[in-house]
């Protein structure tokens, strides 16, 4: 049909365009070419200074749009493309917040540390691998493939320190629902979960099945081990297929527990005995 036009959808943020454009208007990430990996998305978002900005800024704690454009210094409209392509790889996640200054709701960005260590694991992997094999970068220091993204070799050393910083972390990840991939940061030992600030230290209001509090995680330091309690909750605490009522069982990293309705992952920090 004479004038007909085919559109495509961008694999970071979702954005329909025209197929005849080299990149999606909203987020400015380059068309995805046939036979392109996931790798080479990570490479091509994670290239971005800016981008690369707002990661650090979000491993101290979640922050609003208009927070993060003061901090990169570029415009709200900027920030919303760059957030977008970082939501594309799924190493952040988004949620509305209510605005205490002016009230009704914004959204809130926050570090998927699961999600982003992975990818971290991947883009060090992979570089290494180039480099031992003496294969081609995908890019080449100083090739610049779209306005602001210059590809350096400096994103293998941001990805090392940035992976060993979750590392010193432990992190309580949402694994479910409307709000999968927030979250939470975990600086000391026990926190409790459950659905009001009051009492608990992790909050999930969302989740009205949820007790409050609801769940305990502590940390034995002399037996180097984690423990997952239930607080005798209405609907109990799951994990591994045990039912917890009112009683407390080792937690070991990476193990997926349930509250309410919401499922929950963790990430520790040290190296517990398992």
């Amino acid at each position: 049909m004479k004038g007909f036009k085919k559109n495509v959808i961008c694999t970071y943020c979702g954005e329909k365009y025209v197929a005849e454009e080299d990149m999606c208007p909203m987020c400015e990430t380059p068309k995805e070419t046939p036979g392109e990996k996931e790798i080479d998305k990570i490479l091509k978002t994670l290239s971005n200074i800016k981008r690369r900005t707002i990661l650090k800024q979000l491993m101290i704690n979640q922050k609003s749009r208009r927070e993060l454009s003061n901090t990169i210094g570029v415009s709200l409209e900027m920030t919303t493309r760059h957030c977008n392509s970082l939501l594309g790889i799924g190493v952040i996640a988004a949620e509305p917040a209510e605005n205490e200054d002016k009230g009704g709701y914004i959204t809130k960005y926050s570090i998927n540390a699961d999600k982003l260590k992975k990818a971290l694991q991947q883009v060090s992997e992979y570089i290494n691998t180039s480099i031992l094999s003496k294969e081609n970068m995908p890019f080449k220091d100083g090739d610049t493939w779209k306005d602001g993204d210059t590809w350096d070799s400096s994103l293998s050393q941001f990805a090392n320190e940035m992976a060993k910083d979750i590392e010193n972390k432990s992190w309580l990840i949402i694994d479910s629902g409307d709000y999968n991939g927030k979250t939470y940061p975990i600086d000391s030992f026990p926190v409790t979960v459950g659905r009001d600030s009051s009492d608990c230290k992790i909050t999930l209001p969302f989740d009205r099945y949820i007790s409050n509090p609801n769940t305990e995680i502590s940390y034995d330091k002399d037996q180097n081990l984690y423990y997952l309690c239930d607080l005798d909750s209405l609907n109990h605490t799951t994990i591994n297929n045990k039912v917890l009522s009112n009683e407390k069982i080792q937690i070991k990293n990476e193990d997926s527990f349930k509250i309410g309705r919401t499922w929950l992952k963790f990430l520790s920090k040290e190296k517990a005995n398992e």
